[in-house]
């Protein structure tokens, strides 16, 4: 290690910390919901090789679903910890390597200064941060194909075929984690080929003696390491590309959306500075390193073009759900936005008459700002807690519209009152809640205690499952969660409905045949466990409450 990348290493390790902490903080309570569950489900329901071969609607990511079966069948059983490690464990090393190879990159004037800057915004980058803390494959994308963008690019400059082979490989990881991550790590071979054609035009050699034939190996060894996953999943897949593709269009509002999601924040002007720092500092590395600069610019306009205006997938006209898509070039523009802050320190200390303090205050008061406005200085609790991982929870998401007073039921404020920190332990009876929980966190933010989720979802009562987040709606396994409060909601449908009315400002729609049933389930259940702890210690309207504190130890084993 060079003395210039020690010392960006140094100055380094503040950014880590605050990455690091972001990133573990309070996962232990974090709720295993929503996208999390579809890899866990295909593998309890799919063997192996079924696993290996079979896309589904549900987008459950192979590899990670193949882990999970692998584990299961060791006689492994999976907690939250065991489900988040590839995603925590991804996003810490993103946070070491990709400033640390900032520092070393020769075609960055100032790459230590970079270096601290971009790790600063990794470390505190909202959307980074909830992948990071999530089981999916998203993580894993932002470390891996950024990895095979700067193999590809050290390659094509004379840096040997090892930099080509690692291109192709973790290029070819990065689509088996995440398919929708293609066209990010095949957009160098276009670039390449346009700086081929550009250079012909111009009567120029060829530079370390690369050409077309050695770009049509890389390029075919990318496409060998994808067809090796992809070719025995082959019909699966085409049912996948006829079910998701060209489905919905993402309108200018919702576009403007997914730009605050990169942005991490909520407040418009913040994400105007972001992204006129990106512009600028795009423009800056197009100026001095046009190469380098035009290469992430392909990077960036390929991954939207493809993903947003042609494929189109399910769920793109939800900006939440475009995000994802594009995720995987927001350390790009990360880049871009350290670059304008570089640029703007230089101006100021050529005006300056070459002090640094006015350049140094600069540009900490721009990412000063940009935390401050973030979601963790705001509402710290809210966004890394229980529920961290619904998409509500996400960056530039508001908070939920809090109920009305008159709407809380006042268990909820009766419990918030009881000394200890114990988890309330929400019995669902509504199936869909599990995946619109904006009642229970409304909820939860009035009592700000842990919350634990009890459902008869079957596949929670798998014995290969050992989560404390989440489980069966049985007596027995409530009392083990540790939790102390059960509380059950005899209409939580009603609830649900007064929660989004007061969201959009609209009527509380009529109960459907759904909400029915599920006030059915929720009677059956009380019933259970009024037989095994027996009445409940508080009753708030339709809204019954046990403490489990109060109840004998053997009284759900009788």
């Amino acid at each position: 290690m060079s003395e210039a990348t020690r010392g960006a290493a140094l100055w380094l390790l503040p950014a880590l910390a605050v990455g690091a902490f972001l990133r573990l903080w309070g996962l232990a309570r974090q709720i295993v919901v929503g996208d999390e569950i579809h890899g866990l489900i295909a593998a309890i329901d799919l063997t192996l090789p079924e696993i290996l071969t079979t896309y589904r609607m549900t987008d459950h990511c192979i590899p990670l679903s193949a882990l999970y079966r692998v584990l299961l069948e060791s006689g492994v059983r999976l907690t939250e910890g065991i489900i988040r490690a590839p995603a925590v464990l991804a996003g810490l090393a993103a946070l070491v390597l990709f400033p640390l190879g900032v520092a070393r990159w020769r075609e960055l004037d100032g790459g230590r200064g970079r270096a601290v800057v971009l790790g600063w915004l990794l470390a505190v980058s909202p959307s980074l941060v909830y992948f990071s803390r999530f089981a999916r494959p998203y993580a894993e994308v932002l470390l891996l194909a950024p990895l095979a963008v700067a193999a590809f690019w050290h390659w094509w400059r004379g840096g040997g075929h090892r930099f080509a082979v690692l291109y192709a490989a973790a290029g070819a990881a990065s689509a088996w984690f995440f398919l929708g991550s293609a066209p990010f790590v095949a957009a160098p071979l276009a670039w390449a080929a346009g700086e081929l054609a550009w250079r012909r035009l111009r009567r120029r050699p060829e530079a370390a003696g690369l050409g077309l034939l050695a770009l049509a190996a890389a390029g075919a060894a990318l496409a060998v390491g994808i067809a090796a996953f992809l070719l025995p999943a082959l019909p699966s897949f085409f049912r996948l590309v006829r079910q998701k593709a060209a489905s919905a269009r993402i309108g200018t509002g919702e576009l403007g959306n997914v730009l605050l999601f990169q942005a991490g924040t909520t407040l418009p002007l913040l994400a105007l500075l972001f992204w006129g720092l990106a512009v600028l500092g795009l423009a800056a590395l197009l100026s001095r390193r046009p190469a380098l600069g035009s290469l992430t610019l392909v990077l960036v306009v390929v991954q939207w073009t493809v993903l947003l205006l042609v494929l189109r997938p399910t769920g793109i006209h939800m900006a939440a759900v475009a995000n994802r898509y594009v995720l995987v070039t927001l350390p790009i523009v990360l880049l871009w936005v350290a670059e304008g802050l570089g640029w703007l320190a230089r101006r100021l200390e050529e005006r300056g008459g070459g002090g640094g303090g006015a350049a140094r205050g600069a540009v900490l008061a721009c990412i000063g700002g940009l935390v401050v406005g973030g979601p963790y200085v705001r509402d710290l609790a809210f966004r890394i807690g229980s529920f961290a991982g619904t998409t509500n929870r996400l960056a530039s998401s508001p908070a939920p519209t809090p109920l009305p007073p008159a709407a809380v039921p006042a268990a909820y404020r009766l419990i918030g009152e009881e000394p200890g920190d114990e988890a309330v332990v929400e019995a669902i009876s509504d199936h869909t809640a599990i995946y619109a929980l904006g009642p229970v966190m409304a909820l939860a933010r009035v009592h700000g205690r842990p919350v634990i989720l009890a459902s008869d979802r079957a596949w929670r009562s798998d014995p290969g499952f050992a989560f404390r987040t989440i489980v069966p709606a049985d007596p027995r396994a409530i009392e083990r969660s540790g939790g102390r409060f059960v509380v059950l909601q005899l209409d939580a449908p009603r609830i649900r409905a007064l929660e989004r009315a007061v969201a959009e400002g609209g009527p509380m729609p009529p109960p459907s045949p759904s909400d029915r049933r599920a006030v059915v389930r929720a009677r059956r259940f009380a019933l259970v466990l009024t037989r095994a702890w027996g009445e409940p210690h508080l009753v708030s309207g339709d809204v019954l409450v046990w403490d489990l504190a109060r109840l004998p130890r053997s009284a759900a084993r009788d």
